[in-house]
């Protein structure tokens, strides 16, 4: 049994971006809110998604 702790691959801006999995709405959160050269994981990416579609109009 293996102790190590799997780890999700990272993903750049640039390929969330030209990815099939997300929406063109998604796509254009994801242009805001990722930094260029910044790594990401798909978890963290919908995460983020989500919080930002979450938030309340003030």
């Amino acid at each position: 049994m293996s102790t190590r702790k799997e780890q999700e691959p990272l993903y750049t801006k640039e390929q969330f971006i030209g990815s099939q999995r997300f929406t063109g709405a998604q796509k254009d959160i994801l242009g805001a809110l990722l930094v260029d050269g910044e790594s990401y994981t798909n978890s963290k990416v919908i995460d983020l998604i989500n919080e930002f579609l979450e938030r309340t109009v003030q």
